[in-house]
């Protein structure tokens, strides 16, 4: 009996030793193996951060773990600035979106501000953050979670960019099965502020090398003019198929540098009922250029052909060539630049140099911005236009003012442009109104000999949102008139059909400041400077943006011509764009 005892015992002791050893093996080894070094995590990788966000705009991790990608970012942090009748909140800095799928666990909306709160959704840009699910969170630290973008050796340690934020990692990052190859997560497509210039979206495209990415872009557009030159007996009708292919090669040193190399290839094919059918081609450079952006002296250089594009694109939408420097200092930021056109550009935009002097203030959703465009054509003497103003953007409306001064053809310059609008969101139900005045004076050439018609900068594209999920011309698809000698009164409904699809109507009027015989627009017949009412247009235009490679938009237009004209026959505009990104 004792030595059955003392083996019961021994086998008892052994169990315990075994179960001890397994313990200590199993936890330790799981320990020992789960961090690994911060400077193993690549651009692609997934992590979640830990931490507090520095009045420096770093957000220094605690704790970080590298996990598999997940659906939607996340944010854990205390509301600030809830603003109920838009649905917006700050969290972090970051402006956060609640829409009509937003999910609220055990949460008011009015019980949002100063709520500690996590939220899971889509990290739309630095501006947008549309939250999918909302609930409330206790004490603790703060967090981020999403994909890093960038990464960047540093002195204090490996700064990941993740979303808007700069997190500054730990030393080691958790991974719960070193083992294991974490997989990657594809880039996703964000938009800057107050939406994204679709034409500049690409997709995820093809990984060559870790910081070494290939995309494309390729658009298809079909459109059919009828009647431009506001007299049906005359053989002017057109229609249009065109193609374009962009193919962009993005490469990455670090936070601090990185570069682009883009070719764009397009081709048309015109059948033009008075000239016939006609095909053309053409292969250009598109954005090529260095970027470099300081540490620590918070400014940027960029050298190259680089794209200038303001949000409504009312002073330039245009690739120039040449150098920009940009300084920031809290809550200012300016932007300097020289620049020329080396190809694909006109004679005078070949022989002119262009400097730009860009100071913006940007609080929640307001900019306030001032700015100076001085062009000096080197091909024609006396032609020195420069474009002094200012400018005001809020979420839903703006105000664009510019002062025109300088010489052109050896007269004095001295004209001026205005124009601003706002957009009621929920004015009827889930219809937007837009409202809108803009105008570009006239000459008067008894005044001393200054030429006082306002002209814009030459770079200009008039191309911007209302509510939409589109942009489109908002002096009007069909005349798409320069401000120039000028009054252009816009109304505006629209619509959301659908989550990322719109419908927009919008009518224009369109007046003369001085009458005159020039009206700068598509329309192929000029006034008879004798009367200034130029007629009207309206628009109707269908924007749908559901899915992350392809978007679609299809327009259709009518203009009725005004007593300026002497033909007063109506025109026609019906075009289909679709553009695809890989």
């Amino acid at each position: 009996m004792r030595e059955e005892g003392d083996r019961q015992r021994w086998r008892g002791l052994l169990w315990c030793a075994a179960w001890v050893a397994a313990f200590a093996l199993a936890g330790g080894g799981a320990w020992a193996q789960q961090r690994v070094p911060a400077d193993e995590i690549r651009i692609g990788h997934w992590i979640d951060a830990r931490g507090e966000l520095g009045a420096d705009g770093i957000f220094r991790a605690e704790r970080a773990e590298l996990k598999p990608p997940e659906r939607h970012e996340l944010l854990i942090g205390t509301v600030s600035s809830y603003d109920r009748r838009r649905g917006r909140f700050e969290l972090l800095g970051q402006p956060v979106t609640l829409s009509g799928d937003t999910e609220l666990e055990n949460l008011a909306p009015g019980s949002l501000e100063g709520r500690r709160v996590e939220v899971e959704g889509e990290y739309r840009g630095p501006d947008e953050f549309e939250a999918d699910e909302i609930e409330p969170r206790g004490p603790g630290r703060d967090r981020i979670g999403g994909r890093v973008d960038e990464l960047e050796w540093t002195a204090e340690g490996v700064v990941a960019r993740v979303m808007r934020f700069a997190v500054l990692l730990p030393p080691t990052v958790e991974q719960e099965d070193p083992g294991e190859a974490i997989p990657l997560a594809s880039a996703r497509v964000v938009a800057a502020r107050g939406g994204v210039d679709e034409d500049d979206l690409f997709g995820r495209g093809i990984l060559l090398a870790e910081n070494l990415r290939l995309a494309g872009q390729v658009q298809l557009e079909s459109g059919t003019e009828r009647n431009y030159d506001l007299d049906r007996g005359d053989a002017e009708d057109r229609r249009d198929q065109e193609g374009a292919v962009r193919m962009r090669l993005s490469w990455r040193r670090s936070l601090a540098l990185h570069g682009v190399a883009e070719v764009r290839a397009s081709g048309r094919y015109r059948d033009d009922e008075d000239d016939g059918t006609s095909t053309t081609d053409q292969l250009r450079l598109g954005e090529t250029f260095l970027y470099y952006r300081h540490p620590r002296a918070a400014f940027d250089l960029q050298l190259g052909r680089q794209d200038f594009d303001d949000e409504r694109e009312w002073l330039y939408d245009r690739n120039l060539d040449g150098v920009r420097f940009v300084k920031s200092f809290f809550p200012w930021q300016l932007e300097l630049s020289a620049t020329t056109t080396l190809s694909d550009g006109s004679r005078r935009d070949r022989d002119a140099t262009n400097w730009i002097a860009y100071l913006a203030r940007e609080r929640a959703e307001r900019h306030l911005a001032f700015f100076v465009v001085h062009r000096d054509i080197d091909g024609a003497p006396g032609d020195r236009p420069t474009h002094l103003g200012f400018r005001l953007l809020g979420e839903n409306g703006w105000l664009d003012a510019a002062w025109l001064a300088g010489e052109a053809a050896g007269r004095d310059l001295g004209g001026w442009g205005l124009d601003l609008g706002r957009t009621f969101p929920k004015a009827f139900g889930p219809i937007a109104l837009t409202v809108g005045y803009a105008v570009g004076s006239g000459g008067d050439e008894e005044v001393g000999g200054t030429d006082r018609t306002f002209r814009q900068t030459g770079f200009q594209d008039n191309n911007g949102k209302f509510d939409g999920v589109t942009s489109f011309r908002y002096y009007g698809e069909l005349a798409d008139p320069e401000l120039s000698n000028l009054h252009v009164a816009t109304l505006g409904l629209g619509a959301r059909v659908a989550r990322r699809a719109s419908l927009d109507l919008v009518a224009h009027g369109y007046r003369q400041d001085e009458a005159s015989e020039v009206f700068l627009s598509e329309i192929g017949e000029d006034p008879e400077g004798e009367d200034r009412d130029l007629g009207w247009e309206i628009d109707l235009v269908y924007g749908d943006r559901r899915w992350e490679i392809f978007d679609l938009e299809a327009v259709l237009a009518y203009f009725a011509p005004g007593d300026a004209f002497g033909e007063d026959d109506d025109a026609l505009l019906g075009k289909v764009q679709v553009r695809f990104r890989f």
